[in-house]
Parts: C-alpha cells; sequence; structure tokens
C-alpha cells in the first residue's frame, strides 16, 4: 500500500470493521456503496456551498464525513469536520475546503478501490 493510500485510508479501521461485524462481504459492500455515493455526496455540499446556508452545509459534510470515518477514510472525514467547524464559526470561505475535499476524495477513491481489490484476493 503506498504511503497516500496510509494515510488517506485506515487500512487498520476496515480490519477492525470486519473482525466487530464478522463478515468481510458486509464491509466490503458498505465500501463499495460509499464509493457508490461518493460523487452524488460532493456534488450535495457543492450545491449546499452554493447556496449559503451554513445549516444545510454541516447536514452535507456531515452526511459523508460519517461514512468515511465508519470506513476508515479518515482524510475525508477530517475535511468534513473541518468544514462543519467553519460553519459553526461564521466562516463562509469554503472554496479551497472543497478544492481540498474533492482532492482527497480521488485519493479516497483510489485506496478503497485498492482495499476492494485486495480484501477479494483473500476471500
Amino acid at each position: 500500500m503506498s504511503d497516500i493510500t496510509a494515510e488517506t485510508v485506515n487500512r487498520a479501521r476496515l480490519d477492525s470493521l470486519v473482525d466487530e461485524i464478522g463478515d468481510q462481504d458486509i464491509v466490503r459492500q458498505a465500501v463499495q456503496s460509499f464509493l457508490d455515493e461518493l460523487v452524488e455526496r460532493l456534488q450535495a455540499i457543492r450545491t449546499t456551498i452554493s447556496g449559503g446556508d451554513a445549516a444545510e452545509i454541516k447536514k452535507a459534510a456531515h452526511a459523508l464525513g460519517s461514512p468515511a470515518a465508519m470506513l476508515g477514510a479518515i482524510e475525508v472525514n477530517r475535511i468534513c469536520r473541518a468544514m462543519q467547524d467553519q460553519c459553526d464559526a461564521g466562516g463562509d470561505v469554503l472554496a479551497p475546503v472543497m478544492a481540498d475535499l474533492d482532492a482527497s476524495s480521488a485519493r479516497t477513491v483510489s485506496g478503497l478501490r485498492a482495499y476492494l481489490a485486495e480484501s477479494a484476493a483473500t476471500a
């Protein structure tokens, strides 16, 4: 696993989730669902940012950040939390944060796809 992937996706969290649930296929399905919904969730955040409603931005960021945290997508989660904190602080300059989120999401997709490929090989 590359260093950037190690920083972006916490593989230990995914392994822990498999241990907690007791079924790697369920975790793989959750990862795939996250990947399937990622573009839509990112677009929802963009839309709420352009609308300027802090409560809606927080809601959209939480909707992405929460499953990201569960699946070990630590960088996406960290950026979503920062977005929520910025809304709480009255910050309205979220375009740079969105750019960071887009870049992190691309790295996260690569990391999670690598996880799916590796876990399929061991299944």
